[in-house]
């Protein structure tokens, strides 16, 4: 996580004080843990390896460099926040008294949204650096869920060195696609609190929500009804390691058992 500041405040010539610098501190934290893999022996849970190119959008690379740890980034207050693949606790809460209209809720994605299986490349040293195939991790659990339908999710980790971390991250965007509830509320001024990325609590009696936990995923303006956030559902377990017993090698098919 700490080589996309470099590349915002380098690269992108933005300055140290568009870093909100707590939220990195927390996420290398996390990253530089050390996780039990195969063979007895640890790793830190993320790491970036790679270069990004001139010829690629700051977007892009953005986007490349926090895909070694399942990352991403919102703009909030005139900073960059930075968060890896970690559950991180809301600090805005939303109530029935906050609302300004009609909620509307969507139980699960479309079909060509939802997926069961993730495959994954990455950067290997011990095949020259090329890319290599991560083995595909998928839930017979979510297959029965797509009516036996195998449907694909594709990662390139351009950042990613090695299988075990790519299996990581595979893993988690796997567990996250099954939180399939998405929600638009109005608001109003209280969603300037928001960004596109933050962690929201909601308690809304109608639906028998209380302090459920949901991702801003949309943030727009409703000349009527304010600012209307759309949310995602949200869960601690959808961010949890893999097991070790439950890594795999080469390109065989990984299906583990989902929380």
């Amino acid at each position: 996580i700490v080589c996309t500041p470099d590349y915002i405040t380098q690269v992108m010539g933005k300055s140290y004080d568009e870093i909100d610098w707590p939220t990195v501190a927390t996420g290398a934290d996390y990253c530089d843990e050390l996780v039990d893999i195969p063979g007895g022996g640890t790793e830190k849970r993320f790491t970036c390896n790679g270069q990004v190119f001139s010829t690629e959008t700051h977007r892009d690379n953005l986007q490349a460099l926090l895909g070694s740890c399942g990352g991403r980034y919102t703009w909030k207050g005139g900073k960059f926040f930075l968060y890896p693949s970690m559950y991180v606790s809301p600090d805005v809460s939303i109530t029935d008294d906050d609302i300004t209209g009609s909620v509307q809720v969507r139980t699960g994605p479309q079909r060509e949204q939802r997926y069961n299986s993730v495959r994954a490349v990455f950067y290997d040293p011990a095949n020259d650096y090329q890319f290599t195939e991560s083995p595909e991790i998928s839930s017979s659990t979510y297959i029965t869920r797509d009516a036996g339908d195998i449907l694909y999710k594709d990662l390139r980790l351009y950042f990613s060195n090695s299988s075990t971390q790519a299996q990581r991250v595979q893993f988690a965007d796997l567990l996250q696609s099954d939180l399939p509830t998405l929600v638009t509320i109005p608001v109003g001024m209280l969603g300037f609190k928001v960004a596109v990325g933050d962690t929201v609590q909601v308690t809304y009696a109608d639906l028998g929500w209380s302090s459920a936990v949901f991702r801003c995923v949309g943030w727009n303006w409703d000349a009527e009804e304010g600012i209307k956030l759309t949310l995602r559902e949200e869960d601690a377990n959808a961010y949890i390691d893999l097991d070790v017993g439950d890594y795999q090698t080469g390109g065989s098919i990984n299906e583990i058992d989902t929380p």
